[in-house]
């Protein structure tokens, strides 16, 4: 479930770095490449994991193992979310004046 999500971020990224012109590419140069490079492997990391599905589960300890990481992962989410939020208040306060 959370994979998809991931899965969608980068392509918003990806196809909002095509379309922006290559400003980004003076600052980050390679970025766009990174960020579809990024986006193919966790498609294909998806696909595998829905193909072999039965096996990954039989693993022992491997659920838990899942939920421990997906729950680190829902926490950095949370905060890079709130961190983003935090900033965008900051870029307004020059123009609530």
């Amino acid at each position: 479930m959370w994979g998809r999500s991931y899965i969608t971020i980068l392509a918003l990224l990806a196809f909002h770095f095509r379309s922006s012109f290559n400003l980004h590419e003076s600052v980050y140069p390679g970025l766009t490449q990174v960020v579809v490079f990024t986006l193919a492997l966790m498609i294909a990391l998806n696909f595998l994991v829905m193909f072999f599905n039965d096996v990954v589960l039989k693993i022992p300890g491997l659920t838990l193992a899942l939920a421990v990481v997906g729950s680190v992962l829902i926490f950095i989410q949370a905060c890079l979310a709130t961190q983003m939020f935090l900033v965008g208040l900051k870029l307004m306060r020059p123009a609530l004046y």
